[in-house]
């Protein structure tokens, strides 16, 4: 849990982080999401993934209204770029 800790940023080495299965980083001013990310199991209905009240880019928002796994698509997509 690292949230209300007005990050800017997440390092590209949470990728590295393979047993995360729970990630609240809620309460922030994240606006993007490092790619390494899409790496983790944190996109399942198992996992718990927190990324609410962060002024995320227009097109995180997008994708998180239509769910997690969207957005892991679009982090993953060419389109999506940080």
């Amino acid at each position: 849990v690292i949230r209300e800790n007005e990050l800017f940023e997440l390092p590209i080495e949470i990728g590295n982080l393979k047993n995360l299965k729970e990630l609240d980083i809620q309460f922030n001013r994240l606006q993007v999401l490092p790619v390494s990310l899409i790496r983790l199991d944190l996109f399942t209905p198992k996992s718990i993934l927190k990324l609410d009240n962060n002024p995320w880019i227009a097109a995180i928002l997008d994708s998180l209204k239509i769910n997690t796994a969207h957005l892991a698509d679009y982090l993953a997509s060419d389109s999506y770029q940080m």
